[in-house]
């Protein structure tokens, strides 16, 4: 492929691309750590105090599940394809 074809991209394009896709997997990383054992016996399991009439631990299963579905929108307008 020659440097002016539509399909070839520079150095620079290839790490801008690439990041949405680490970033996502970091993401799934932490999510995962916080809903384990131990993270999740230290921080979310708890019943009080009470978050919007919900106890602690099924708030916390809320508020990250609310959590992804944004990062995941996110996730998908930044790598749609274009034209």
């Amino acid at each position: 492929m020659s440097p002016t074809q539509p399909g070839n991209r520079g150095a620079g394009d290839g790490r801008r691309a690439r990041w949405p896709h680490v970033a996502l997997g970091v993401w799934s990383l932490v999510v995962l750590a916080l809903l384990v054992w131990p993270a999740y016996d230290w921080i979310g399991n708890r019943v009080e105090p009470r978050v919007l009439g919900l106890p602690l631990c099924f708030a916390w299963n809320a508020l990250l599940a609310v959590a992804t579905f944004l990062v995941l929108s996110a996730y998908y307008f930044l790598t749609e394809e274009r034209g």
